[in-house]
């Protein structure tokens, strides 16, 4: 439903991967990677959005990776989702990727950039074994 704002492309309940646009592709090589129980959800829409049917989702994971080709912590898609974890009390392990509010001083590709900064499906699959290992 394109007014929810999203859409569940696979389903899992350790890990969910919740991405938006270019670096959902990364995310699904990095589940099918993984061959664990991760599942990987496509945020298209950040308004509107509708949190009520995505918490139920979320309820179902143990740990939550944000996933966004900008800056973290800056209210993008990590925020939308720590929001919607704070508001509805989820209990779950939360870990945001994306570029740092800092200036880049390397010059590369995006490929080189997204290899950096862990946005890449090499850097997907360590933060989920780290956060698999907890």
């Amino acid at each position: 439903r394109i007014e929810d704002g999203y859409r569940e492309l696979k389903k899992g309940k350790k890990v969910c991967l919740i991405t938006t646009g270019f670096t959902t592709h990364m995310a699904i090589r990095a589940a099918d990677t993984l061959k664990k129980d991760i599942g990987v959800i496509d945020v298209f829409l950040l308004k509107p959005f509708n949190s009520d049917s995505f918490s139920k989702i979320l309820k179902k994971y143990e740990s939550v990776v944000t996933i966004e080709e900008g800056f973290i912590h800056k209210g993008g898609l990590d925020s939308l989702i720590r929001s919607t974890i704070d508001n509805e009390a989820i209990k779950i392990n939360f870990k945001a990727i994306g570029f740092q509010d800092s200036y880049v001083f390397d010059i590369g590709s995006r490929d080189y950039l997204h290899k950096l900064y862990g946005l890449d499906e090499v850097g997907i699959v360590k933060t989920v074994n780290n956060l698999l290992k907890r």
